[in-house]
C-alpha cells in the first residue's frame, strides 16, 4: 500500500523519542506516513539503520556526518538548531520530557488536537564534548560505507556545510568547561568556540574542514550510488555558505578541483537540499545541478509585519516535480504546535502551507510530494 505522506527527513533516532518511539512510529503508520531518519555522527546514523531494520514498511535511514560535527565536539542535536530568521519570533530547540496519552489521527479536514506534551529547552553547554575524533575534518568512510550498503539506507548524510554555528557559537553559547574525555586540543576548540575565541584564520579552517568531510560523503554518495542529504545554512545576515556548497558540487558535477580531479562526482539525481534556506539565485544554481528541495515547519512562521514567511519566492520558483515534504522533527515543529516537540504527525500543516503558496489542490501535491520521494530515492514505484 503507496503511503498518503513522506517526511524526508526527520530524526525518531535522536533522545527526543527514547521513550516513545514506538508510539510515534506506531502513529506514522497508522497514518500511512514513510519516513527517513537522518543521522547526524556514527550513533545516531547506527540508530536510524537499527530502526530501519527493525521497523515496519516505510522507515528508512540516511548514514552521514552533519558539518556542525566537524567544527565542534558536542552534542548534534543541540547543534541543529531551527532557522529562526525568516520569522518575527525565534522558539526554543526542545527535548523530549515525557509521553503524551493519546495520539490523534491525521485527518485532511480537522486539525490535530493539542495531545502533545511540551518539552525542556537544552542549552549546548550541557552537551560539549562528545567525540574528539570529529575535529579537524576527519571521516570514517569505511565506517559509513558499510552502514550505507544496507538496503534500507537511502542517502548519505545529512552533510553539507554550516556557517551559521560559527556566529551563534561566538555570540550565544555560554562558557563551559569541555568535558575531561577530550583531548586537549579538541578541549581547547571547544571551549575557544563556546567563549568565542575563535580568529578569523580559526574560523576558516574549521570551514575548510566542513568542506573536506562534505566532499568525502559526495564521494562516499557516488561509490554507493545514492542520493545525498545536504545540510546548509549561511552565517547570518549572509550568504556564504551555499555559493561555497556551490562551488563544491559544481566541481564535483565536472570533475573540478574540489573533486580532486575524480570526473563527475554527482550522481545523476545528486540529492535533496533539506530545509532550503538560500536565495532564488542559490535555488535556480541547485535546480540545475539536479537537486530536490525539502521544506518543513520554518514555512509556516510568518511575519507580523509581512504577513510572509521568507520562502514563498523559492517555493513559487521551484517546479512542484522538484518539491519535498520534512518535518526535521524534533525541531521545527509547525504553527499551531510552535514549541512543542515536532514528529512526523504535524507534517500536514507545512503540506497545506505549499499548496497555498503553490496554489495547487492540496490532494494534488500529496501525490505529486510521494511521486517525488520516490524518485530521488529510486524506491519502486506505485501506481499512483
Amino acid at each position: 500500500m503507496p503511503p498518503e505522506y513522506f517526511d524526508v527527513h526527520t530524526h525518531l533516532n535522536f533522545s527526543a523519542y527514547e521513550k516513545d518511539l514506538s508510539e510515534v512510529l506506531e502513529t506514522c503508520r497508522q497514518n500511512k506516513i514513510w519516513l527517513v531518519n537522518v543521522g547526524s555522527q556514527k550513533d545516531t546514523s547506527q540508530k536510524a539503520v537499527d530502526i530501519a531494520a527493525t521497523a515496519k514498511s516505510g522507515v528508512f535511514a540516511a548514514v552521514g556526518l552533519h558539518p556542525t560535527y566537524v567544527s565542534v565536539p558536542s552534542n548534534a542535536e543541540s547543534n541543529i538548531e531551527e532557522n529562526t530568521e525568516n520569522s518575527d519570533s525565534s522558539a526554543a530547540m526542545t527535548r523530549h520530557s515525557g509521553n503524551s496519552k493519546e495520539r490523534p489521527i491525521l485527518n485532511l479536514n480537522n486539525q490535530v488536537g493539542s495531545t502533545m506534551t511540551r518539552h525542556s529547552a537544552s542549552s549546548c553547554a550541557e552537551n560539549i564534548g562528545e567525540k574528539a575524533e570529529n575535529i579537524g575534518g576527519k571521516f570514517d568512510y569505511d565506517f559509513y560505507k558499510k552502514l550505507a550498503l544496507n538496503p534500507k539506507v537511502v542517502a548519505i548524510g545529512e552533510c553539507g556545510l554550516d556557517y551559521a554555528v560559527f556566529a551563534r557559537e561566538k555570540n550565544e553559547r555560554p562558557q563551559k568547561r569541555a568535558s575531561a574525555d577530550l583531548s586537549a586540543k579538541a578541549s581547547a576548540s571547544a571551549e575557544a568556540l563556546c567563549e568565542g575565541g575563535l580568529t578569523d584564520d580559526e574560523i576558516e579552517n574549521l570551514k575548510d574542514a566542513q568542506k573536506k568531510v562534505f566532499i568525502k560523503q559526495i564521494e562516499l554518495a557516488k561509490d554507493v550510488k545514492k542520493p545525498l542529504m545536504i545540510h546548509c545554512r549561511n552565517s547570518q545576515g549572509q550568504s556564504d555558505a551555499f555559493p561555497d556548497l556551490i562551488s563544491i558540487l559544481n566541481s564535483s558535477a565536472t570533475g573540478g578541483s574540489a573533486s580532486g580531479g575524480k570526473s563527475q562526482i554527482l550522481n545523476p539525481v545528486p540529492g535533496i537540499i533539506h530545509f532550503f534556506s538560500g536565495n532564488l539565485n542559490d535555488a535556480k544554481k541547485l535546480l540545475d545541478l539536479g537537486f530536490y528541495f525539502s521544506f518543513g515547519g520554518a514555512i509556516t512562521y510568518v511575519s507580523r509585519k509581512t504577513g510572509l514567511s521568507g520562502y514563498e519566492e523559492a517555493l513559487k520558483f521551484l517546479p512542484v516535480e522538484r518539491i519535498l515534504s520534512e518535518t526535521d522533527a524534533p525541531y521545527v515543529a509547525p504553527n499551531p504546535y510552535r514549541g512543542q516537540r515536532n514528529e512526523p504527525l504535524f507534517m500536514l500543516e507545512s503540506i497545506k502551507k505549499i499548496a497555498e503558496i503553490k496554489s495547487v489542490p492540496l490532494e494534488n501535491l500529496k501525490e505529486q510530494l510521494i511521486k517525488n520521494a520516490f524518485a530521488v530515492f529510486r524506491l519502486p514505484s506505485f501506481n499512483f
